[in-house]
């Protein structure tokens, strides 16, 4: 019998446990001696360990247990969602089976631990074609002798079961491949095997089997071997996906005259280019019936009409992405810039040639097409090559995973926008993997659907509990993935321009702001133009309250587009900051305009500054090609360029030049200790992970060497110690974070102070964190190590 030993959980989830599992043990270490002590007498058991257990890290309490030659039959490992990407992979490697996110959901944990442990729950849950067929049969094939070896597993766990041999390992392994089986049969054709292996399914699921069970459990399997080993039967669907016409480009033509729609007919035909005319309002119906290639959108006048605006943003949310050619009036910069804005990939002028406008039409449609990404997690490798072909035909593309220890490296090389997860997985649960993504900074708001052969209401419910926005149950059938797939990605990113203007100032957020820099920066380098960036915010000379600086910008985000229209840009640069485009400007016009903004800046905010809290508004600037010959490199340059505008400590505007990041010495981390003994310990501990360090002992030496006009040093991270001589550790902070340092560098604090209010304080000051001393180092060189990753790019 396998007995289970829960390590720094808390007696909340131990009693849980132990009232929830029947026929097995349940005991609690409260230390690694006693938990050694217990596992050696217990003989089989079953670890389920909190992260940092009796100050251990995972890997020292694995360590102590190789030591101590002591080898639990299976390891649930509970983790903090933050420090889970960097630490699943290894420890999965040294035998950890299952790995939950921390705060543990007590139901969830209690149907991994009796799943594994061979034990049963105390209270059992009450069950509540594509066009692709033959590419789906070329699949079938080349996975079929795998599906037999499953059958295989099945016949061999019911002779087992009828000679009295069927362990509950035998039995758990029988249980797994029928529920593959019952997943994967329907989707290739087998809806009568899915039926039948999720009857065996089922029975494999008890734990009362008896020899009198294998006479029927035999029969089951041989019918599902019979109907496995026939011919695959693909059922047509009512609702079929929409594809373009044979293998042709296909284009929606909106707004054209009768005698221009001729002449563009006449030129696609010889290009075997399929067109559909229409009006703006009928192409809304039309994107809801099928997809197109791309689209040519002629305006009406030399003005668009806002039903016309309106369409391009929804051309270019279309699931699979459609590149709109906008053909407007001619020397028009405005109508330009104007359908650039709204997401247009191309503008042509009135008159032009229908054999450019078909040339524009077919190098969008090679160069645009398949634009989504989704990534489908599942550990059966019949099912990621069946979604990739049920989805393909949809201009979508998919990245497999089969092993879902690798999900995290997958999720960030892949940069999907979408997720499709499978729940029932060895190692880590799609239940976690979806709790993981929902409490990620970066990845919250990825859409998920999840796949799961399960389909009563408790599983169901489930699922929405852990965050995913859609579920398709298994046997995949036909349309369905590839339609609620493409639904889901069309709200996403429809949300997503809706979400793009930045509540607190009115202007656009920095991603919507970003793709407009990019497209004018790139249609300036096509004409020739000048294109200026600028970078501008507020600086206040002295303590201002939250919703003081919030009104600040308020005010200074609302005169900032009133100021700049037209040819110009203006979004969200950071906290505190604009960022300003200035189409056909030089740095040197751009600053000149600047200036005039300046002094409408001070006369709308000097009411909101008291005597001992000014506002000032500062700027540097960029110009493109010699400044930097893309957005990124204009944005590093005019953001040094405001650095040195606010070092001299008053209004102004820096152009770049003055102040360089290749001319500052970078490095990953600064550490600010005047303990020479402790200093020596942290350097030694950052180089022997190959991190490069600065040492200062005071925190006057340390700020002239971050902020002085000798500036030399750029850190990722900071370890600053707060009772430091000359300036303490506080005192740094707040000037660290007046000029904007701790947006670029994470600042850790370390100190003896454990007041709730001393640690508050740092916080407030711009620390990203806060360690107490003493401390231990693996705890701190894992919160540096996360603290890299969030400055990484």
């Amino acid at each position: 019998m396998t007995g289970v030993l829960v390590c720094g959980l808390g007696a909340e989830l131990t009693d849980a446990l132990f009232k929830g599992l029947e026929g097995g043990p349940v005991s609690s270490a409260q230390s690694v001696a006693d938990a050694i002590i217990q596992l050696k007498a217990g003989g089989d058991q079953l670890l389920v360990v909190a992260q940092d257990f009796d100050s251990h890290t995972p890997a020292k309490f694995l360590d102590t247990l190789e030591l101590r030659a002591v080898k639990p039959r299976n390891i649930m490992l509970c983790l903090r969602p933050a420090d889970a990407p960097f630490l699943m992979q290894p420890l999965a490697e040294r035998g950890v089976t299952r790995f939950f996110m921390l705060p543990v959901v007590s139901e969830e944990l209690l149907r991994e631990t009796a799943a594994l442990a061979n034990l049963r729950q105390a209270a059992t849950a009450s069950p509540a074609s594509m066009n692709s067929h033959s590419v789906l049969e070329a699949v079938w094939k080349r996975f079929r002798g795998a599906t037999l070896e499953r059958v295989d597993t099945l016949e061999d766990a019911a002779l087992a079961l009828l000679q009295g041999l069927l362990t509950p390992e035998r039995r758990a392994v029988a249980e797994r491949e029928a529920h593959k089986l019952a997943g994967s049969a329907g989707t290739f054709g087998f809806p009568a095997g899915t039926r039948i292996a999720r009857d065996l399914e089922n029975l494999f699921a008890r734990h009362d089997l008896d020899a009198s069970d294998a006479v029927a459990i035999s029969q089951d399997v041989l019918q599902l071997r019979s109907i496995l080993e026939g011919e695959p039967r693909v059922e047509q669907s009512a609702v079929t996906a929409t594809a373009p016409d044979g293998a042709q480009t296909n284009a929606l033509c909106v707004g054209f005259d009768a005698t221009s729609l001729d002449r563009l007919q006449m030129e696609a035909e010889v290009r075997s280019i399929g067109l559909c005319a229409c009006t703006a309002d009928e192409a809304r119906a039309l994107l809801r019936q099928r997809t197109y290639s791309a689209a040519l959108l002629r305006l009406s006048g030399n003005v668009a009409t806002a039903s016309e605006l309106e369409l391009i943003p929804l051309l270019a949310a279309a699931v699979p992405r459609i590149p709109t050619i906008v053909i407007g009036p001619r020397g028009s910069l405005d109508a330009r810039l104007q359908a650039m804005r709204e997401g247009a990939s191309e503008y042509l002028e009135f008159g032009v040639p229908p054999g450019i406008a078909l040339d524009s039409v077919q190098n969008l449609a090679r160069a645009d097409a398949p634009r989504c990404r989704v990534m489908a997690v599942d550990d059966d490798p019949q099912i990621t090559a069946a979604v990739t072909v049920l989805l393909s035909e949809s201009g979508i593309d998919v990245h497999a995973v089969n092993d879902p220890r690798q999900f995290w490296e997958s999720l960030e090389s892949t940069s999907p926008e979408l997720l499709v997860l499978d729940l029932d997985m060895p190692h880590v649960t799609g239940f976690e993997l979806c709790r993981i993504i929902r409490q990620s900074p970066r990845w919250n708001a990825l859409p998920i659907v999840v796949l799961t052969a399960r389909f009563d209401a408790e599983s169901i419910q489930r699922v929405f509990d852990c965050g995913a926005d859609d579920y398709v149950v298994k046997p995949i059938v036909n349309a369905e993935l590839g339609i609620r797939i493409r639904n889901r990605l069309q709200r996403s990113r429809l949300q997503r321009e809706l979400s793009e203007t930045d509540a607190a100032t009115g202007v656009p957020s920095r991603r919507k702001a970003t793709d407009l820099l990019e497209r004018f920066q790139k249609l300036a380098a096509r004409r020739g133009d000048a294109f200026s960036l600028a970078v501008a915010g507020l600086h206040q000379s002295g303590q201002a309250t939250e919703t003081e600086f919030a009104d600040a910008m308020k005010k200074l985000g609302g005169l900032l587009l009133k100021s700049f229209r037209g040819a110009d840009i203006v979004g969200l640069s950071g906290d505190g900051e604009f960022v300003i485009g200035l189409y056909g400007a030089t740095k040197f016009t751009a600053r000149d305009q600047l200036r005039e903004v300046f002094d409408r800046a001070h006369e709308g905010l000097v009411a909101l500054s008291g005597d001992q809290r000014e506002f000032t508004f500062t700027a540097g600037i960029a110009e493109f090609p010699g400044d930097g010959a893309d957005v990124e490199a204009l944005h590093i340059k005019a953001r040094d360029a405001l650095v040195l505008a606010r070092q001299q400590e008053s209004a102004g505007i820096a152009l770049a030049g003055g102040v360089h990041r290749d001319a500052v010495a970078s490095v990953d981390v600064v550490i600010v200790e005047d303990d020479e003994a402790l200093a020596a310990v942290l350097e030694h501990s950052l180089t022997n992970q190959r991190l490069t360090v600065r040492k200062f002992s005071d925190g006057e030496n340390a700020l002239s060497a971050l902020l002085g006009e000798k500036a030399d040093v750029f850190p990722r991270v900071i370890l600053l110690d707060v009772d430091l001589p000359g300036a303490n550790g506080l005192d740094v902070l707040r000037r660290l974070k007046s000029a904007k340092v701790t947006d670029r560098s994470r600042v850790i604090m370390l100190t003896g102070r454990t007041r709730e209010s001393d640690i508050l304080t740092a916080l407030d000051l711009g620390a990203a964190d806060h360690v107490s001393k003493p401390f231990s180092i693996p705890v701190l060189m894992q919160k540096v190590r996360t603290a890299l990753a969030e400055t990484a790019g």
